[in-house]
């Protein structure tokens, strides 16, 4: 035990004597952690629209609104030329095209339904699926409102859904602990992968080959102060977290270490 001591305090002076190492443990988590947070996220906002409206009914413009007022798309261009809407996608200014033919009101009173077109620019394969979720949902709340107007269609099963843990489903509080704990794993078995690296170029590490060590007490020596470094690279994201993100923490901090 009296050894582990003596190694541990020479590990730590030697983590505090390199101020290179010092910075890459503490300074780089915490800067990856606050831009990652914000540019990493799985929600699709401001997509940009263009329509091709050849009908110019009140049934038309209603469905364009529909996609103008919610938050996932934005309606960049509006246009009759083809051409110009392709042009649009191909140089990076929409990425979705709503093409509403001709007779598209009159279908749905005579015949009691209609055709729209939805092409989505597909270079991103998992936006292009969340484009093609949220122009499903809204032509389809769409489509029931004119087929039972004024009328709500009763399910004999309703299912609540209610998220405990986060219930406005703010995605940076998915992706902050995520991204930590990751930071955190990484930097960690980095810093301790070039800390034996560095003593094998120095030649520090034949010497403790030499001492009568147990290999126990060695490899503890070398974990033990990247963990406690990493428990305060975690209590400082928390801190970050909670501070930058309001991203409170619930419960026993110690027992979730």
């Amino acid at each position: 035990m009296k050894s582990l001591l003596f190694l541990l305090e020479k590990e730590f002076t030697q983590i505090f004597r390199d101020k290179t190492m010092l910075k890459m443990m503490v300074g780089v988590p915490i800067f990856q952690l606050i831009i990652l947070v914000n540019a990493a996220t799985f929600d699709l906002k401001n997509t940009n629209l263009t329509v091709m409206d050849f009908d110019r009914s009140n049934n038309s413009r209603e469905l364009v609104k529909r996609f103008s007022d919610s938050p996932f798309f934005t309606a960049v261009l509006s246009t009759n030329s083809e051409q110009e809407a392709y042009t649009a996608i191909e140089k990076g200014r929409a990425d979705a095209i709503l093409t509403i033919p001709r007779n598209f009101e009159r279908d749905i009173a005579v015949n009691h339904k209609a055709s729209v077109m939805v092409e989505i620019n597909a270079i991103n394969a998992s936006a292009a699926g969340l484009i093609n979720s949220y122009s499903n949902t809204i032509i389809s709340n769409f489509n029931q409102d004119q087929l039972l107007p004024g009328q709500k269609v009763t399910m004999p099963i309703k299912a609540d859904i209610a998220y405990w843990y986060n219930p406005e489903l703010n995605y940076k509080f998915f992706m902050l602990p995520g991204i930590l704990v990751i930071l955190v794993t990484i930097m960690g078995s980095f810093m301790a992968a070039i800390n034996m690296v560095k003593e094998k170029e120095l030649g520090t590490i034949e010497q403790l080959n030499v001492t009568p060590l147990r290999k126990s007490s060695f490899i503890a020596s070398k974990l033990l102060p990247f963990w406690v470094i990493a428990i305060i690279e975690l209590s400082f994201g928390l801190l970050i977290g909670f501070v930058l993100f309001n991203l409170q923490v619930k419960g026993s901090f110690f027992c979730s270490l």
